[in-house]
């Protein structure tokens, strides 16, 4: 049974900004919608016979959250036997199942009656091996027979290469948007990659321009 300190550090791989047209052909590209909480990579020694395993949970810039949100020290006993390196973000959802931040930021304590979870939507390393180098479908599928459903910790569902279907739910969540994923990309830990897109929701809304001011600098020939 290793200890915490053996497995490694790895940082979060990041999305880039993108719209629809960048995807090019939809059907290179898995979709998860895009949860609005706190970024942060697990990792978990699981539970042994007679043996309590440990989870230490940090977010982007290397914060600890593990005594912050307690009830995700579930995660050893769910990964029962196994020893990973996850990344997912830690929500707080409201009763319609969507990730509200401003509930996620008053949530003072667990007895505060807000609950959290960790979804977990990436595997890094398991059992001694490092799945930075696999695609994302292999990845995802260890990740899923790793990771049972728990009381505050769960895979969240993918879209496979259903865009619409997507885009449709995460607007039902009211969520800012979607994040599409190269089924033949790697994980780059740390790394800002076009292999991973962010894509908000477009909002129109019609008003009535009542003055304006003239750009200055990059916005040079626009309006202020």
């Amino acid at each position: 049974m290793p200890a915490l300190d053996d497995l490694p550090v790895i940082a979060p791989m990041l999305a880039t900004a993108a719209t629809v047209p960048d995807l090019g052909d939809p059907e290179r590209w898995a979709y998860e919608v895009k949860w609005d909480g706190y970024r942060a990579v697990a990792a978990v020694v699981g539970d042994r016979p007679g043996v309590p395993g440990r989870a230490r949970l940090r977010s982007r810039s290397g914060q600890d959250f593990t005594a912050t949100y307690p009830e995700l020290g579930e995660l050893p006993t769910l990964l029962a036997g196994h020893d990973a390196v996850l990344d997912g973000e830690i929500v707080a959802l409201d009763a319609q199942g969507r990730s509200d931040f401003g509930r996620l930021q008053h949530r003072g304590t667990p007895a505060g009656g807000i609950r959290v979870h960790y979804l977990a939507f990436d595997a890094l390393f398991v059992d001694g091996v490092s799945l930075l180098a696999e695609p994302y479908p292999r990845r995802r599928e260890i990740l899923q027979a790793l990771l049972p459903a728990g009381a505050h910790a769960q895979v969240p569902t993918t879209f496979g290469s259903d865009l619409e279907v997507a885009l449709q739910v995460s607007r039902s969540l009211r969520l800012e948007g979607i994040v599409a994923k190269r089924l033949d990309g790697a994980y780059l830990p740390g790394r800002r990659s076009r292999t991973w897109l962010k894509i908000k929701h477009l909002r129109t809304q019609e008003v009535v321009v009542v003055g304006w001011t003239p750009g200055t600098g990059r916005r040079a020939g626009t309006m202020g």
